[in-house]
């Protein structure tokens, strides 16, 4: 397994990952870092530019990969100011996914988010979600958030929010809390209904 070098990756520079990497330090990217192999964040990612995670082209030689960016237990992943995270591939969040003021995570149409951390947090970020959101048992912030994918799971979502997509509450038969407004502006919403008590299935 290769390491994420060099560090920095300065502005206006594009680093690819050309094979399953790790990183085990404070990694500062000021540029476009593009993840198309599995890159495990095993410390902290402070991104201040562009963070890509994706899949090959297949105009690229050999064979296609799907980019897979695990953020450990412990890991920091930082989206800082005026700095953008697309995903357009798998992103497993154990650690502390943080989208800061003034910067935008982008969950792409293929894109497939996991949140299995109760420590990631929005302070003013804007997220916008194409993709898939699967928020099961954490707190998601939600400040400038609007889902025009699929948000589920048994989470919580801080704040007020915006819906255009679909919404799946529960893992099976679950709850999901929603601390402030909901605004079901558009799409859909999925429930599963079970159990002999009132609150047995899914609810929001």
């Amino acid at each position: 397994m290769g390491q994420l070098l060099p560090s920095p990756n300065e502005e206006w520079s594009t680093l690819s990952t050309e094979e399953a990497t790790s990183n085990s330090v404070t990694y500062n990217n000021y540029g476009e870092l593009i993840n198309i192999y599995t890159l495990t964040n095993n410390n902290i990612i402070d991104s201040n530019g562009q963070l890509i995670n994706s899949t090959s082209s297949s105009a690229q030689p050999g064979p296609l990969h799907k980019g897979i960016l695990l953020n450990v237990a412990g890991a920091i992943i930082n989206n800082n100011e005026n700095a953008v995270l697309v995903n357009a591939s798998i992103i497993n969040n154990i650690g502390v996914l943080n989208y800061n003021l003034g910067s935008t995570l982008i969950n792409r149409g293929s894109g497939i988010l996991t949140n299995e951390s109760a420590s990631s947090g929005n302070s003013g970020g804007y997220l916008l979600n194409m993709g898939t959101i699967d928020n099961s048992d954490n707190s998601l912030g939600a400040k400038g958030f609007i889902n025009n994918g699929t948000y589920q799971g048994t989470g919580q979502i801080k704040g007020s929010w915006t819906d255009h997509g679909t919404v799946k509450p529960g893992s099976s038969a679950g709850g999901m809390l929603i601390d402030g407004h909901y605004y079901k502006k558009d799409g859909s919403k999925e429930i599963e209904l079970g159990g002999t008590y009132h609150g047995d299935g899914d609810r929001t």
